[in-house]
């Protein structure tokens, strides 16, 4: 199955696209300091998943 994007959606895909690197900037954060805090939240989540197994 293919699955195609229309005008519209190229379009919103283009003006969407400097989105990521504005929620960056906005942190005020260097890339270490928010891969840091990335793999910390990634950690809790783990954890939060491992104890509503039980």
């Amino acid at each position: 199955m293919n699955i195609l994007i229309t005008q519209a959606g190229k379009a919103l895909q283009e003006k969407a696209s400097c989105v990521p690197q504005s929620l960056f900037d906005a942190t005020g954060l260097n890339k270490k300091e928010l891969d840091e805090i990335n793999e910390r939240i990634m950690h809790l989540l783990h954890q939060l998943d491992g104890s509503a197994e039980k």
